[in-house]
Order: structure tokens, then sequence, then C-alpha cells
């Protein structure tokens, strides 16, 4: 199945559009949980209830898989975040409230990262620039 690149966005859009984004892999993941489950029950090795068993169980381990990995991605993109010296933890998490990912806050321009609460124009600049810098080192 083909599945497209997750899209990029900034701004107050980010956080529901990663929502989306994430209800759309998940949906992703039933289908393939019922598909296995209609095989399973197809070729007489289950029950209908016994697949359907089966198939809440896949759907709960992939809600959780993925809603630890937003977590991860999460934390990771705070840490890297808190590595800019006028960066700490709470402007960290506004910022990635705010944009969603490092991604995003790299094409923002420092008029768009002035939206989030404590940061000046001055800020700004020097955050847009060192979240560059970050990006490009990896």
């Amino acid at each position: 199945m083909y599945q497209s690149a997750r899209p990029r966005f900034s701004g107050p859009k980010a956080d529901l559009v990663s929502w989306q984004w994430a209800r759309l892999a998940l949906a992703q993941e039933i289908r393939k949980s019922l598909d296995w489950a209609t095989q399973l029950l197809a070729h007489g090795q289950v029950s209908v209830s016994e697949a359907l068993a089966l198939v809440q169980l896949k759907t709960a381990e992939a809600a959780r898989t993925h809603i630890q990995q937003r977590k991860r991605e999460r934390e990771s993109a705070i840490r890297m975040l808190i590595r800019i010296d006028s960066i700490g933890e709470t402007l960290a998490e506004r910022l990635i409230s705010e944009f969603g990912s490092l991604e995003a806050m790299a094409e923002a321009t420092p008029g768009q990262l002035q939206v989030v609460d404590g940061i000046g124009e001055k800020r700004a600049r020097v955050i847009a620039k060192e979240i560059r810098k970050l990006i490009s080192q990896g």
C-alpha cells in the first residue's frame, strides 16, 4: 500500500494535522489487522469471536505503539531544543506544541516564531538560526 510522506505544518494547525495523521496511521493498522483476521477466518483457523478478539488486541497494541512513538519524538525534539542557549524546557514545550516538529520550526520565519509566548524579535532571530543549524547537523 502506498503511504505518502507525512506533511509538515507549522503554527496552530500543527497539532490538528498531527492528530489527523495519527488517526490515518491507526486506521491503516486496523485495516491490516482486519485483513489478517479475515484470512485466518477464511482458512478455518479461528472462529469469528477469536478473530474479533485478535483484531481488538492488535488494534490496542498499534495504538499503544503509536502513542509511545509520538511521545519519544516529542521528548527528543525537546532535548534538541534545550541545547540552544536561549531555550529552556518550558519554551521548548511551547515551541513543539505550536509547530509540531523541528522541521516545521526550521521552516518558520522569525515573525512566525514570535507567536509563541516568551519569544520576542531578537530571540526569534537567534532561535531560527540555531534551529536551522541543529537540523543541518542531523
